[in-house]
């Protein structure tokens, strides 16, 4: 089996969320965040891509998204909104050019991310761009209660493939 094509993929921690309204969009090549801001910050934040090589990726996000990829091994993702301690989106242009996504949240969380959002928690989406032109390594996202034993997170996951082979092919539920 095999799973060619280009994906994006929205990891989603709902209950980090509920209540909160921020928006993701894409835009040209950059992504962009626009959350429930005061007028000082009701602008689009526009963040620089974090590339991640893999032993399946290849060099397809190029075309697809119009982007100058580095050079080097197989992009196999396209990290474009992240809040994780291996990752951090950093802002491109504006007032805050430069700073980090958390960084900019912490500001203001209250204005940026609403009354229920617990801003020592990492932000509650991660927005990645998969470029698969092999097999993908197998994924286990353990439920929330068995995530903390097992050295895990929970995630809720969409998947929306947009563009892929006739070949092309998901298992979802093992």
């Amino acid at each position: 089996m095999r799973f060619p094509g280009i994906w994006l993929i929205l990891i989603l921690d709902w209950a980090a969320i509920r209540g909160s309204k921020p928006i993701l969009m894409q835009r040209d090549e950059k992504t962009v965040f626009h959350g429930n801001c005061k007028d000082s910050m009701s602008y689009p934040i526009y963040f620089k891509p974090i590339y991640q090589e893999r032993v399946w990726g290849g060099r397809n996000l190029s075309t697809a998204l119009g982007r100058d990829l580095p050079n080097g091994g197989p992009i196999g993702e396209s990290w474009d909104v992240v809040d994780r301690s291996e990752a951090m989106s950093v802002i491109e242009g504006g007032p805050h050019d430069g700073k980090s996504l958390r960084e900019v949240i912490k500001s203001d969380p209250v204005a940026i991310m609403g009354e229920s959002y617990d801003s020592e928690r990492p932000f509650p989406i991660l927005v990645k761009w998969l470029d698969c032109t092999d097999r993908l390594s197998l994924q286990v996202h353990p439920p929330k209660e068995l995530a903390g034993e097992l050295g895990g997170e929970p995630k809720t996951e969409n998947w929306y493939m947009a563009s892929c082979t006739e070949q092309a092919s998901l298992i979802a539920g093992l």
